[in-house]
């Protein structure tokens, strides 16, 4: 009676090299990028809201529902009272809508935090702008 035997195969190697996934373990947190977002132009920002379809009715209506009730509206003021919903577009558009309407404090800048799709929690740091009059609807 004839028999089959199939051999399986191991690849030897130094115990020390294999690594094993604690599940519990986040691991090192990613290192974080630095971007200057003050090198930012008008032209930069309207390039990528008009790419990224980011929605500058929505916003605009946030800055002018912060603005009314506190008089003024800083973009963090205005993510802290409306989170970021399109996460980094969100920023992008706020940020273009400040350098047409809102008045810029020369030097200072605002560390600004959104939460992207993903779960995972961003901030960045951008130049200081305040939102004085309402921006004009769309």
């Amino acid at each position: 009676f004839p028999l089959e035997l199939d051999l399986s195969r191991v690849q030897m190697s130094s115990v020390a090299q294999p690594r094993l996934k604690d599940p519990t373990d986040p691991g090192a947190p990613a290192e974080a990028e630095v971007h200057d977002a003050t090198a930012l132009s008008v032209e930069v920002l309207e390039d990528l809201v008009r790419v990224n379809d980011i929605d500058i009715v929505g916003l605009t209506g946030r800055v002018n529902d912060v603005r009314g009730s506190a008089g003024q509206a800083s973009i963090g003021d205005v993510l802290r009272s409306h989170p970021a919903d399109q996460g980094l577009a969100s920023i992008i558009g706020l940020m273009f809508l400040a350098t047409q309407y809102a008045q810029e404090r020369e030097g200072s800048t605002e560390l600004v935090g959104w939460r992207e799709l993903d779960g995972r929690d961003y901030a960045a740091k951008v130049p200081a702008y305040y939102f004085l009059d309402d921006v004009p609807a769309q």
